[in-house]
């Protein structure tokens, strides 16, 4: 018992720092420091809780079938050590966004395919080969165990291509809708079917978009299909009734492609057709704007700058990085690999994502084999979040980047104002709704870096290593 006369101890005020290393000598190891030290340093990130910003849905990653083919073939035991290591909801972490193919992507086992394939191609008006039988195998089962982990999951689906049947190549691999009108009102019945019966399974899907990668003309080797605008629109303003007739309340997201245009895309675009390297403002501006809660983009070429530029133009309206694989060259070392795939994953695409007004961000595939594999097609050696060699599992860096933001800012947490002083070192904020500062940061100049964040006027100082991620957690 304390006596009355004796004064309570007053707590020691401390910060909890995590960091993540180039070379991999430190995995979210966590440091306790003491707040308000007298402290020199070479980067200063002030945090400004009082200017909000967007809400925060989370992080994530692509469950494609090569995905859910390696995790399912896992042990039991295994497989439920995984996912819930990724999914688990406790605390509020954990991965809450989710992408699908709806149909094959290039991370496929065997042939690609779509819900639709007719024999020989031929017109099915009626969608009666339809079925979800190919995702039943391992997509679905895969879904249904991460959904009672995490009920709150929310799931982006995007079809790479519509039914060969549709197509004016017949193929699944490039070509265009066929300049049709029933093609179009076929192409939205077959999404909205695909809604339906993904929701029918326990699966809802929260939004949607209508192509991946639009732009891609000339896929290699794997499912992909040519869209302009004027045809996005035009499945779109189709699409959109059809989803509120039926009562679902499915999102529609615009474009799925690079924050700009990339010169080979440019360089497919057919003879005396606009290239379209405003896609996403023309979208919003065209008549199928009203119908879009946002656009997605990925970051394989431009940078996240573009997202501000586009919220800067279209302020009530949301933007999301719905892919982004790491990948590797084929004489590139595991440490290169590690290194170089965790500065990028984190400076850019997550930190740069957030700052510039993303709502979530995610990678691509959440588990590839040791070879970037099984695909057909496409990128020849990208890495996942996790690496499944049979029965052995390796957490990649894409698992490091995401868990310093799924870690520690949490549903409901909206990105706060942060100004940085010192070239090397990049950082957004988060207020979480305990109101807890979270801060991750990257140091990506060449040497060492004191960094000091500032919250309130509470200030932790740390020392980060030339490639370290770090996030700085404040309890208020």
């Amino acid at each position: 018992m304390v006596s009355a006369c004796t004064p309570e101890p007053e707590p020691v005020e401390t910060a909890r720092i995590y960091t993540t290393s180039a070379d991999r000598s430190r995995l979210l190891d966590k440091t306790t420091v003491e707040v308000n030290p007298p402290a020199r340093a070479d980067a200063t990130v002030r945090v400004d809780l009082s200017q909000q910003r967007q809400q925060i849905l989370g992080v994530g990653a692509a469950l494609t079938e090569s995905s859910a083919h390696l995790i399912g073939s896992l042990p039991e035991t295994d497989r439920a050590a995984l996912l819930t290591n990724l999914f688990r909801p406790s605390g509020g972490g954990g991965i809450r966004v989710l992408r699908i193919a709806l149909g094959a992507s290039d991370f496929v086992v065997g042939e690609a395919y779509t819900y639709a394939d007719s024999p020989d191609a031929r017109d099915d008006w009626g969608l009666e080969y339809f079925s979800l039988e190919r995702d039943e195998r391992e997509i679905i089962p895969v879904l249904r165990e991460i959904l009672a982990l995490r009920p709150d999951l929310t799931i982006i689906a995007s079809p790479w291509s519509a039914p060969a049947w549709m197509k004016d190549n017949r193929s699944l691999v490039g070509g265009a809708l066929r300049d049709e009108d029933g093609v179009r009102d076929a192409y939205a019945r077959y999404l909205l079917r695909a809604v339906q019966e993904y929701t029918e399974a326990g699966i809802p899907i929260a939004a949607l978009t209508v192509q991946n990668e639009p732009q891609a003309r000339t896929p290699d080797g794997y499912p992909g299909m040519d869209m302009p605008v004027e045809v996005a629109t035009s499945v779109i303003n189709r699409l959109a009734p059809l989803l509120r007739e039926q009562g679902l309340g499915t999102l529609l997201l615009g474009f799925d492609h690079n924050w700009q245009l990339h010169p080979a895309d440019v360089a497919t675009t057919p003879s005396g057709r606009d290239p379209e390297y405003d896609y996403p403002f023309d979208l919003m501006t065209g008549d199928a704007g009203g119908e879009l809660a946002g656009i997605a983009y990925h970051c394989y070429f431009g940078d996240p700058s573009a997202q501000q530029r586009f919220l800067n133009r279209f302020p009530h309206s949301t933007v999301w990085v719905t892919e982004c694989s790491g990948s590797f060259g084929a004489d590139d070392t595991d440490a290169q690999v590690f290194a170089d795939t965790l500065r990028f994953q984190a400076s850019t695409v997550l930190i740069g994502g957030f700052s510039f007004g993303a709502t979530a961000v995610l990678t691509w595939n959440l588990a590839l084999d040791a070879e970037g594999g099984p695909h057909r097609g496409g990128c020849e050696r990208c890495t996942g979040v996790v690496t499944i060699d049979e029965d052995e599992v390796t957490h990649n860096a894409e698992f490091y980047a995401l868990s310093h933001v799924f870690r520690f800012i949490r549903s409901g947490a909206v990105r706060v104002n942060s100004a940085i002083t010192g070239a090397d070192v990049v950082a957004f904020a988060a207020a979480n709704t305990s109101g807890q500062a979270v801060v991750m940061a990257t140091n990506t100049g060449e040497s060492a870096q004191v960094v000091t964040v500032e919250v309130g006027g509470t200030t932790a100082t740390h020392t980060m290593e030339r490639g370290d991620v770090a996030t700085f957690v404040f309890d208020r």
